[in-house]
């Protein structure tokens, strides 16, 4: 008997169509990975959907990704959180695992924090 385990599930919530397809082509092999590029398309997704981690973009189209972060941290049991923001912001958001500033980190990092946080799901 084969007991196949559940697959981990990360939402990217970016805009920027370079970025995603950088962290697609990090990430895809580790988890299924879905994309939202917009607030309200990330939230759609999360009402029906459930995710062991989110990697979240704080600047997008339809307003701040803060909003979102907000909604994350009020559910009874919140998936994990990257923020990955291309400016700068302290390293300590409550209820968010790491910060990550575009430009100013290595992939292999990103790779090692998402397969750390998966891990210990």
């Amino acid at each position: 008997m084969v007991i196949k385990m559940k697959q981990k599930r990360i939402l990217h919530v970016e805009d920027d169509d370079s970025t995603q397809l950088l962290i697609r082509g990090a990430l895809g092999d580790h988890a299924e990975l879905v994309q939202a590029t917009s607030i309200e398309k990330a939230s759609e997704l999360l009402k029906t959907q459930e995710f062991d981690l989110v990697i979240l973009d704080f600047t997008l189209p339809d307003g701040s990704g803060q909003s979102l972060l907000k909604d994350l941290r009020s559910r009874i049991e919140p998936p994990e959180i990257i923020v990955l923001s291309g400016h700068e912001l302290t390293k300590n958001i409550p209820g968010v695992n790491r910060v990550l500033t575009k430009g100013r980190y290595q992939m292999k990092d990103l790779i090692q924090y998402v397969s750390d946080i998966l891990a210990g799901k």
